[in-house]
């Protein structure tokens, strides 16, 4: 069943309840660079006018207003700033949302390729691109364009030849040189976002192996690997900072000359007498003041290219079509009597291998039911497909008579409790990763589902019991201790299919006997389907599935397969020779 495309909304870098943040935090800019400009034009006039020694009275007003301009410049640029954050965090925050409710559904299957640092990239790091193309890209352009018209106008109405001067000397550098750099860095910019992408997937998965690669013999090939990686972004980073860096010193240059051409401009002006000197200081001031509307935008161009980048791999990854999908008029899933397979086939996309071949049998209802196999043999993906994470190629599984795909996904979710080989674990304490499960468990709850995975007395011999941490991935715990806790935590679910994949992997052959022994007690009558290779586990079953190589090659009770002779007999064989050479 391969999944074709499906359209899907764009990425939500908008809504209209940002209209108004979004207008309030440019005005404030706006308000922010004319109370600037105000304060620098009055503070020019005052020194110049004082200098004549007028008397006092007509200097009150322009003292005051530069006491005036003085308080709205610090109180408009500490708001625009806190305007502007809430406004970019209120905007991620409804982004990355959707994003990861856009990527649930596409686990496992649709992501079981990307590795996780490329997610982790894709989820954070370019959702962290859009919130600078908030703050630096989209408020300084929108403010600077706004800005330049009006600057423009208040240019004409004092005089013309200084709307020209403002239009060639500060407002066309500001746009026009930042946008050639970047388009003469184009390569600079995208080796740069490649670059960031490789160091932080690398950085990623070398954390995730350091004991490992401190304990082997290429850990120094492993360290200079990510170091030609982070060399390989810094050399990318100062290329772009080289072109940000001379678009800001053009367009400093730009504003000098600005300066001088304005007062070109207005000293016949002040020659005729239609304009006092102290207002032609004030004015060449306030052509200083105006030059701070445009310094963010080289930045703004420079992140453009950024932000773009970033928009378009979220964007890709959040167009990948589910592999399962809700039907459209789902059943609700019935109480579970009866679960069915009808010649099932699977492979992982991308494979050509079959992970399971025409499997047609009936699970029994109510019992343990132990399948059985080498790794590889199709165990792990049988119990995927019964917990719907992938849908099987040809073929059909049924619960209580109905197909899986007819199901309420959500409730049929509900109704399979799940611990995989390699069971994921919160950093956080063991009380919080056991509420995962029932967030309304009391702790009596916690203890007796503790007690039930062989973990009540680890847990009883920790300073903090039950608020002990437990690191990133259950690292402070042993591989034994994480599938227990896992195992506790499906304990505390109603669910009535437990499947356990490979529990006692990491556990010794007593305590594995212990712990199969309490979970038969503690989930009695319900259907546990318990994958493993170990055929003592399974010989504590009602009823052995055996599988090669995705095939099932017979089933029935342990006893009565053992006496057969069978494949399951010579897996029985097999591992008792094997015990006995280790115990030899």
């Amino acid at each position: 069943m391969r999944p074709g495309p499906l359209a899907r909304p764009p990425l939500p870098l908008w809504s209209r309840e940002d209209a108004l943040p979004a207008v309030a935090a440019v005005l404030l800019n706006l308000i922010t660079v004319a109370s600037n400009v105000a304060l620098l034009a009055v503070a020019g006039y005052l020194i110049a006018a004082a200098a004549l020694h007028p008397p006092l009275a007509a200097l009150a007003l322009p003292i005051y207003a530069v006491r005036v301009a003085g308080l709205v410049r610090a109180t408009s640029r500490y708001t625009s700033r806190l305007t502007a954050h809430r406004f970019v965090l209120h905007r991620i925050t409804a982004l990355r949302v959707w994003l990861f409710e856009t990527l649930i559904p596409l686990t496992p299957a649709r992501l079981m390729h990307l590795r996780h640092g490329d997610l982790l990239t894709g989820v954070l790091a370019d959702s962290g691109e859009l919130e600078n193309g908030y703050l630096r890209v989209l408020l300084p352009l929108v403010t600077a364009a706004i800005g330049s018209a009006l600057s423009l106008l208040l240019g004409w109405s004092l005089a013309p030849g200084l709307t020209v001067v403002l239009f060639l000397g500060l407002i066309l550098p500001a746009f026009l040189t930042p946008a050639i750099l970047l388009r003469l860095q184009r390569r600079a910019a995208q080796r740069e976002l490649e670059a960031r992408s490789r160091v932080n997937t690398e950085t990623l998965q070398l954390l995730q192996v350091l004991p490992d690669v401190l304990l082997s013999k290429r850990r120094e090939a492993f360290f200079e690997h990510i170091g030609r990686s982070i060399d390989s972004l810094a050399t990318a980073q100062r290329t772009l900072d080289i072109s940000s860096s001379l678009a800001v010193a053009v367009h400093e240059l730009a504003g000098v000359l600005s300066v001088v051409a304005g007062v070109a401009v207005l000293a016949p002006s002040v020659t005729a007498g239609s304009l006092s000197g102290p207002t032609l200081v004030g004015v060449t001031l306030s052509i200083v003041g105006l030059t701070e509307l445009w310094l963010p935008v080289p930045e703004a161009v420079k992140q453009f290219g950024r932000v773009s980048a970033a928009a378009q791999r979220l964007s890709g990854i959040a167009s990948l079509q589910p592999a399962i999908t809700n039907a459209a008029t789902p059943s609700a899933v019935p109480t579970l009597s009866s679960l069915r397979l009808e010649h099932v086939s699977f492979r992982y996309s991308g494979d050509a291998q079959w992970a399971l071949r025409d499997v047609s049998t009936v699970l029994p209802i109510g019992e343990w039911i132990a399948i059985v196999g080498a790794n590889g043999s199709g165990k792990s993906t049988l119990g995927r497909l019964l917990a719907r994470y992938w849908d099987p190629e040809e073929g059909q599984l049924t619960w209580s008579g109905i197909p899986l795909p007819d199901l309420d996904l959500s409730q049929l979710r509900q109704s399979v409790a799940y611990v995989e080989q390699e069971p994921h674990l919160f950093e956080t304490t063991l009380r919080e990763n056991l509420l995962v499960a029932a967030p309304q468990a009391h702790t009596e709850e916690l203890l007796e589902v503790l007690a039930a995975a062989q973990l009540l007395t680890f847990v009883q011999r920790l300073p903090q019991g039950l608020d002990s941490w437990i690191g990133e991935q259950g690292i402070l715990l042993s591989g034994g201790e994480r599938q227990r806790l896992a195992v506790a935590r499906v304990l505390l679910r109603n669910a009535p299919l437990i499947m356990l994949d490979e529990v006692t992997a990491h556990l010794d052959p007593v305590t594995a006997a212990q712990l199969i022994a309490t979970l038969r007690l503690s989930l009695a009558g319900r259907t546990v389907i318990v994958m493993t290779h170990d055929t003592r586990v399974a010989r504590m079953c009602d009823t052995a599935l055996v599988f090669d190589r995705g095939y099932l090659q017979e089933s029935g009770h342990p006893e009565q397969l053992e006496r057969l002779g069978g494949p399951f007999a010579r897996l029985c064989a097999l591992q008792r020779d094997l015990f006995l050479l280790a115990t030899s």
